[in-house]
């Protein structure tokens, strides 16, 4: 191909091939034990869970939006704040769809939430904002 760098072959019987399988297995087992232990540590954290009470807040701000939520996103958005209101440990979910189908409107509403409950928020975005 084009490459820059060429791929270097081996035997599949042959020395380098095991020791590269060796290496690849070995890394991969030390990965599955650090997400292990974060996931550990994760179970541990607490945070005060954010106040109901400012939910009203969140649904006016959420009212502002001009396009009716797909279903999909309704489901994102009771989730988001079953997380931040109803739990006290750190959310942590990855929301994720194609182009155009709102989630960046998923984010707006859970910065919101942190900003009505005193708390601090940021949104970190592409240089082309969708």
């Amino acid at each position: 191909g084009d490459a820059a760098v060429k791929p270097r072959l081996s035997r599949v019987k042959g020395e380098a091939w095991a020791k590269a399988k060796h290496r690849v297995e070995a890394n991969t087992v030390q990965m599955a034990e650090d997400v292990l232990a974060l996931y550990a540590t994760r179970e541990t954290l607490n945070r005060p869970p954010f106040d109901p009470s400012a939910e009203g807040r969140v649904r006016k701000f959420a009212e502002s939006f001009p396009y009716e939520p797909t279903p999909d996103q309704k489901k994102c958005f009771e989730d988001v704040e079953n997380d931040m209101v109803w739990r006290s440990r750190p959310m942590d979910r990855l929301i994720c769809g194609d182009v155009g189908f709102g989630k960046t409107e998923v984010a707006m509403r859970a910065l919101f939430r942190c900003v009505a409950n005193g708390r601090q928020a940021a949104l970190l975005a592409p240089t082309g904002v969708l």
